[in-house]
């Protein structure tokens, strides 16, 4: 199991000796004995919580209510356990770039929706646009892999940029995790503004997205309700299931 360290929120209040905690988004109370206070302060001061069920599970509350924040050290996955799939319309030139960015991942899955000339290398084709969540689902369902990460053609990624949000899943809970999407920076106004509040940008904080999820082994749809950092630029997901979804600002970023 991953050493587990966490990070209280900017918001989070401590009064009564640390018993009583205010904070999160939606705002929220939560109360402790005195044992749990003692713990949680020492968390925050940097001690890692310890793997033992009623420590994690204290530590999951405060991640559940938007407290704290969870900070990994090194996980067991991998970017060979992820397959990346990517929905994309003439855009064979982004796609090509793509595929080089995406790194060491099992397999880049190519999803053609309908484009003019055919995509080389794809390995699905619509011959009508179906749009990009129809081609999403198409596409995750040859999946071998236990995760995968959903990408747009355009996608700009850094270097390193999956295995900070793989570390998340060593919570078995969780589901989902988004980076932070910036737009790339530009000479004009239009771009000046994008860099600098750009919609798809949910800025610097973390925080849980969402707790109810589709389930793709029923026919759910899978991205009409996954956290979406913008555009559908969804980097990990468990395919089967429930649980909570994450949105990781700080360590990850795609452009």
């Amino acid at each position: 199991m991953s050493t587990l360290h966490l990070r209280g929120d900017s918001s989070l209040q401590r009064w009564d000796g640390g018993r009583t905690l205010v904070g999160g988004s939606p705002l929220r109370v939560v109360r402790l004995s005195e044992a749990g206070a003692r713990r949680v302060d020492g968390w925050l001061r940097g001690t890692p919580v310890p793997a033992d069920p009623a420590s994690r599970g204290l530590a999951e509350r405060l991640v559940r209510a938007g407290m704290a924040h969870p900070v990994y050290g090194d996980g067991q996955l991998r970017p060979v356990d992820v397959t990346v799939v990517v929905p994309v319309r003439d855009d064979a030139d982004m796609v090509a770039d793509l595929r080089m960015a995406a790194g060491d991942v099992a397999e880049v899955i190519v999803v053609d929706d309908g484009s003019q000339i055919p995509i080389d290398g794809a390995a699905l084709r619509n011959e009508t646009a179906r749009g990009p969540a129809a081609a999403r689902n198409a596409g995750w369902r040859r999946a071998r892999t236990a995760l995968v990460a959903f990408l747009d053609a355009d996608t700009a990624l850094e270097r390193g940029w999956l295995e900070p949000l793989l570390r998340h899943f060593e919570d078995p809970t969780v589901v989902a995790v988004a980076p932070r999407v910036r737009s790339m920076d530009g000479d004009t106004i239009l771009a000046r503004y994008e860099y600098l509040r750009s919609p798809l940008d949910l800025g610097a904080v973390p925080g849980p997205v969402d707790s109810t999820w589709p389930n793709p082994e029923r026919g759910n749809a899978v991205t009409p309700r996954v956290a979406r950092a913008g555009q559908g630029r969804q980097p990990s997901r468990r395919l089967p299931g429930h649980g909570l979804a994450r949105l990781s600002c700080q360590q990850a970023r795609s452009w």
